[in-house]
């Protein structure tokens, strides 16, 4: 993308949008009329240095959802506070247009998602244990006129309890060999997953009684195998959390080399495999899930795990799957009055193995949705053929397609593997 930027030697425009957002190095003997009084201007107040014959921004300028965010470069050492990532921009995706309440945004780093809260209604708060990641936060703040409660502390610590109506956390995920020292941003322990665990056993803590926490990181091992590893996390909340492939161990590897060693030179060579063999040591042989988890206070502790193709996007989609799943821990009797229907765009899928002969039946759901691909029996399609349209469970029951019992417990399992939602 710079390349192209850089084409017009002339365009002060071009040139300054490929230093600022793009990370292009630019040859001192290049910029011509206009463009060479930008550079200047853009030198005379730091935002461009002189570095063996180039200009150079020591900084990153990322637009994103109306905000101006400042942040270093990602390979600006192990304490560089990193730009906004696409992860960053799927968390966004996850925040309401409108906001009310208290909202934390914890392991802020340049404060995107505070500023973004706090644009919409909420009265924001960011944590970092960075003071150069709140340095940032508070400059893009005042660059954005926009007021967030800055905090210096370690994850939640400096919150206090029942304070938080929503929390939003990007914690450190990739695993660090024990001899690594890291990027502060990036490596979140020899497994990777230590620091949003120890996050997550502090939500109901600092949630409020109808708080709600959303945590993405990366955790050891395939899709499905993560429950064990949150089960530790569980005293007084309710988890959901939604696990998809990782990068592969070798990728991985090679984005951690390149953070600690940016000219791709010896250091990076001798990285590269240090880091492979280490993600291989790991549960899983390297192998790793992605996971956006879900978090309530609960008085009945309960871990869900759902594997999906791709992590789930969208507020009302998450806004209406938690609003089923709080709907089906309740009575029996209300449970029977609930309106539930199909997941909208879910087909039902039969295949055949051709060489065995054996079949199976899946429920497939979009891409990006709140809940997983099923392989369900053949009454579980009947059942769920009843919720074509928007039924009441209790019409369902009249039907006498299964006992009430099974019903109820057909209807609660669903909704939490995201088959049905409330109508």
């Amino acid at each position: 993308m710079h390349d192209a930027l850089l084409e017009e030697p002339d365009d002060a425009g071009r040139l300054v949008l490929a230093m600022l957002c793009y990370g292009a190095r630019v040859a001192t003997s290049r910029p011509r009329a206009a463009a060479a009084h930008a550079v200047d201007a853009l030198a005379s107040i730091g935002l461009v240095e002189e570095v063996a014959g180039f200009f150079v921004c020591p900084y990153r300028v990322t637009p994103m959802t109306g905000l101006v965010v400042v942040a270093d470069q990602p390979s600006a050492g192990p304490d560089a506070v990193a730009p906004p990532s696409n992860i960053t921009e799927r968390l966004a995706e996850l925040l309401p247009q409108s906001l009310a309440g208290s909202f934390a945004d914890v392991g802020c780093g340049s404060g995107v998602l505070a500023m973004l809260a706090a644009r919409r209604g909420a009265s924001a708060t960011g944590t970092d244990i960075s003071p150069r990641a709140l340095a940032f936060a508070e400059f893009n703040c005042a660059l954005n006129g926009t007021a967030v409660d800055l905090r210096l502390g370690h994850l939640a610590e400096p919150l206090h309890a029942d304070e938080v109506d929503l929390l939003v956390s990007q914690p450190p995920f990739m695993a660090t060999p024990p001899s690594s020292p890291g990027v502060g941003f990036f490596h979140g322990g020899a497994q990777g997953d230590e620091l949003a665990l120890e996050l997550t056993a502090d939500l109901a803590r600092v949630l409020t009684g109808e708080g709600l926490g959303v945590l993405r990181f990366d955790s050891p091992g395939l899709p499905g195998e993560t429950l064990s590893r949150l089960t530790a996390s569980l005293d007084g909340l309710e988890l959901s959390a939604f696990t998809t492939m990782s990068l592969s161990a070798d990728m991985a590897a090679i984005v951690s080399a390149e953070l600690e060693d940016p000219t791709l030179g010896e250091h990076y060579a001798e990285c590269a495999p240090h880091y492979r063999r280490h993600l291989a040591s790991l549960h899983g042989g390297g192998q790793r899930s992605q996971v956006l988890l879900l978090a309530r206070r609960s008085t009945q502790p309960v871990v869900t795990e759902l594997v999906v193709d791709g992590l789930p996007r969208g507020w009302e989609p998450l806004a209406r799957y938690r609003r089923g799943v709080e709907a089906v821990m309740t009575s029996d009797n209300e449970i029977d009055e609930l309106t539930v229907q199909l997941h909208p765009g879910a087909i039902v899928v039969y295949e055949e193995d051709l060489a065995s002969g054996d079949q199976k039946t899946w429920l497939r759901l979009p891409p990006g949705s709140f809940g997983a691909h099923s392989e369900l029996s053949i009454d579980a399609v009947e059942l769920l053929r009843a919720f074509s349209v928007p039924t009441r469970v209790s019409k369902v029951a009249e039907q006498g397609l299964t006992p009430i019992a099974e019903l109820r417990a057909f209807v609660r399992t669903a909704v939490h593997r995201g088959l049905l939602v409330l109508a």
